[in-house]
């Protein structure tokens, strides 16, 4: 009888062990899940900020070097698109976006008696974190930005210079989607195909006017007060304006030349004639 007790004493032990290390290990894989695991995903959805950031500066610079070089030449480079799951959690996977935008950005030189308007297109990344600030990198007219919450910054600067004081040489870049390789979204690493197709240079005398119709009037703002300006000869006010913002020239000015480059991109593996 005593024997059967001390059996019926052990058991009951065990049971009661079993119970609190499941308790216990469930009270810990809470505390992870709630503490830890966000920590830990938020670090790496902004470690793919950074690593977004550093190919859209790739794609930037392949987007120059094709409209300087002005031959038939095809570029690539990798987009990264959201984040994958912490392993035995299986929670963190995100999905972001990449766009070719047509006729996103506009812009407009004049003088007194002559405007030229270009309608350009962009390309867009926007990101879908669930625990990091969302984050958006575009390309327009040459310059690259950053924009989160309702700021933007400047990232790079379009291809602008300014000699003799006051002749000044803009140059835009339009960026062509193809039709059915516009758009990726989701999760993994897509190609972003380049291909140069013309230049076209515009001379106008005693310019007055660049008024740039955009998102982001603070990235453009930013741009136009950098010291490539604020060190030349030019007098000039930035305003803004209902869809942009728009830049007069006061003083009396020598040429804008304002070179337009158009680019063919696809996103996808492939190139479609």
């Amino acid at each position: 009888m005593v024997r059967r007790f001390i059996q019926s004493d052990d058991a009951l032990v065990g049971i009661i062990v079993t119970i609190l290390i499941i308790g216990l290990f469930l009270v810990v894989t809470a505390i992870i899940e709630s503490v830890y695991v966000p920590q830990w995903l938020e670090e790496k959805e902004a470690d793919h900020m950074h690593v977004v950031s550093y190919q859209f500066a790739q794609l930037k610079h392949s987007l120059d070097i094709l409209s300087v070089i002005e031959q038939k030449n095809a570029i690539s480079v990798y987009i990264t698109l959201g984040t994958a799951e912490i392993p035995i959690f299986g929670s963190g996977r995100t999905y972001d976006y990449l766009d070719i935008l047509s006729d996103e950005c506009v812009v407009e030189i004049s003088n007194d008696t002559d405007s030229y308007s270009f309608p350009l297109g962009t390309v867009a990344f926007s990101s879908k974190n669930s625990y990091y600030v969302d984050q958006s990198y575009i390309y327009e007219a040459g310059a690259l930005i950053l924009s989160q919450s309702d700021a933007n910054v400047l990232n790079g600067k379009p291809l602008f210079s300014v000699t003799n004081y006051t002749n000044v040489t803009f140059s835009i870049i339009n960026v062509s989607g193809l039709e059915g390789k516009k758009y990726a979204g989701g999760y993994g690493t897509y190609s972003f195909y380049m291909e140069y197709l013309d230049s076209d240079y515009y001379s106008m005398e005693d310019f007055r006017f660049i008024n740039i119709t955009t998102n982001y009037k603070n990235a453009w703002q930013i741009f136009f007060n950098s010291t490539t300006l604020k060190y030349s000869a030019l007098t000039y006010d930035i305003t803004d304006t209902a869809n942009g913002i728009s830049v007069e020239f006061s003083a009396s000015l020598g040429n804008l030349i304002l070179k337009a480059t158009d680019i063919s991109a696809q996103i996808a593996p492939g190139w479609i004639e």
